[in-house]
Formats: C-alpha cells, structure tokens, sequence
C-alpha cells in the first residue's frame, strides 16, 4: 500500500534497480532554462519536498512504520519477535521536468542527520536486521543516473547504533522532454525467528536539498574560458 504521496514504489532490498517511480507529469513542476536562471531550487524552504511516499509490511508479531514529510523528516522502523517480520521504506526528494529545448547542468547538494540502529536477539543468522539509504538521481524513463549508498548496516555485526550528519554533492545533467526523480530511498527491514527479537530502524531529520542550474552550453564554455586563462 503506497501512503503519503503521488509517487509510487516498488523496492527490493532498496536496489536502485527494483525502484520504480512513477509521478503524472502534470504534477511534476516545469523547469526550463528561464526559470532556472532565476536561481536554484532550495527545500524545504521555500519549496517543500514533492516526493514523500512510504510503505511498509508486517506479519505476525511485528510493527512495522514509515513517514515521510514535505518538511524534510522522515523515519522506518521495524521491531520483529517471536517469528515475526517486516520491513517499511520511505523516499525524501524532489521531482521536476525538463520542459525546456535544451538540457540543463544541475549542482545537487544534500545534507541531513542521520539516526539508524539494528539489533538482534541471538547470532542466528536467520534472526536479522538491516537498515539501507540510498541517495538516487532517476528519470521517467526508469535511468538511474546517480546512486550512492549513505547508510548500510547490518545486525551481523552485532548491535549497532550512529548518529551523523552527511552532506554529498552531485554534478548531473537533464535532458530536455524528461521527468526527474532526486531522492533519498530508506528501507528497514527484520526478521526473528522463535523466541528472538529483531529492531532496525532509521530516522533522517533536518534535510535540505539545493539544484543550482545552469544551461549546458553556458557551463562548456565557462569550462572553455577556464582552460584558455591556464
């Protein structure tokens, strides 16, 4: 069941693959270079994140939530025991189209903090927990142009809980006629077996997202000058 937003998700173990986004394109907001030359795109304020869908699962005795706010906050939590399992996932970004006649360079910058945790009763490695993030770049036609793993944690390791703020910085370009997708993917899922328990869980608080843009041709020949002056 897909909740909290227009998006719609399909993940596996939070592939970048598996993960299926689908917006109408009346609802993704228009980019083109005019508008892009009055400056970037910075969320959550003044614009507020547009992609925010969660979901999640449980079977027997299991709680499994999931939230995702406009706001930039957003959370997965599972807690398994006694053969029970689960898993809930949420996305956190920004979707827009191309409308323009020629591509655009984009300067995406993220950061946010990052609470995760995932325990397990007992070594069995049937009794487990695991917690994945993922920062994505995806457009309409189902291309993954960017995907770079924030957080991958495991209760092999034994119990294990972080605290942390990340930023990263990604350089792309969108072509002109094509939907885009820039968002966080969080998944946390677990499994106990009898008479064990299981948690994992992650919570993103604080995030803020900026696209500068700037017209392909401007940047080459930027570029150009640059190089010319060396």
């Amino acid at each position: 069941m897909l909740l909290g937003g227009a998006g719609a998700w399909s993940g596996c173990d939070n592939d970048a693959a598996e993960i299926k986004l689908s917006m109408p394109a009346d609802q993704r907001p228009d980019i083109t270079a005019a508008i892009a030359a009055k400056g970037p795109v910075r969320l959550p304020s003044p614009t507020a994140f547009n992609l925010t869908p969660f979901t999640s699962n449980e079977s027997g005795m299991c709680t499994a939530k999931a939230k995702s706010s406009t706001e930039g906050a957003a959370l997965a939590t599972v807690d398994a025991t006694d053969s029970g399992s689960g898993w809930a996932e949420f996305q956190l970004g920004y979707t827009f189209d191309n409308s323009g006649s020629g591509p655009l360079h984009g300067l995406v910058e993220l950061s946010a903090d990052f609470s995760q945790s995932t325990s397990s009763s007992t070594d069995d490695p049937m009794n487990s927990a695991t917690v994945s993030v993922r920062f994505l770049i995806k457009d309409s036609n189902g291309t993954t142009l960017h995907d770079e793993a924030l957080v991958q944690s495991g209760s092999e390791a034994g119990p294990r809980k972080l605290s942390a703020q990340q930023t990263t910085l990604v350089d792309a370009e969108f072509q002109p006629g094509i939907g885009y997708y820039v968002l966080l993917s969080a998944r946390s899922a677990a499994t106990s077996t009898k008479g064990n328990s299981a948690k994992a869980g992650v919570e993103i608080k604080n995030c803020k997202m900026s696209i500068s843009w700037l017209p392909v041709e401007s940047r080459k020949a930027t570029t150009q000058a640059a190089t010319a002056t060396r």
